[in-house]
């Protein structure tokens, strides 16, 4: 029973690094929102314009440093939660391996174990390059950083659930 716990985890894992995989696949590099202010409005004085591109390219200024002291603190959150999930797949992929097969006679192995050894190698090779290749996208970043905020609000949840029991 816990080794199919374990396999569950594991291919769940694997599941949640597959769809990151496509999100971040399915997006041209230059698929960034273009923000389109609203029409300037027509005045005849031609300051009247320069301030109100000034006031569009001020609200711009804010919007972007909201991000940025939003990113101050969710990059490291993110970076965390990334090497934390990475460790306990690796981790779930070590319980769960299957048993040597290197010094048994071809004849004699089970097309499962094959299988299995398969499998484990494949799934090994996909997480560490998964580890050492991160994502440059910013909003998969951003959503790592999130990730890592709900599941440490989890944890505090079950804590306070747990200790009072």
């Amino acid at each position: 029973m816990n080794e199919l716990i374990g396999s569950g985890l594991l291919l769940a894992g694997i599941a949640v690094l597959l769809v990151i995989g496509r999100l971040k696949g399915s997006k041209p590099a230059s698929a960034a929102p273009i923000a389109v202010p609203p029409p300037l409005p027509i005045v005849e004085s031609d300051s009247l314009i320069f301030d109100q591109l000034e006031r569009f390219a001020e609200a711009e200024r804010i919007e972007d440093q909201r991000k940025r002291r939003t990113r101050i603190w969710l990059r490291p959150v993110g970076f965390v939660t990334r090497l934390m999930t990475y460790a306990a797949l690796l981790l779930l992929l070590y319980i769960n391996c299957p048993d040597d097969i290197s010094h048994r006679p071809l004849g004699s192995l089970t097309l499962s174990e094959i299988i299995k050894t398969a499998f484990f190698i494949g799934a090994g090779l996909v997480l560490v390059r998964a580890l050492f290749n991160p994502v440059d996208d910013e909003t998969v970043r951003d959503a790592w950083g999130w990730l890592g905020v709900w599941a440490a609000a989890a944890l505090g949840c079950a804590v306070l659930y747990f200790r009072s029991h």
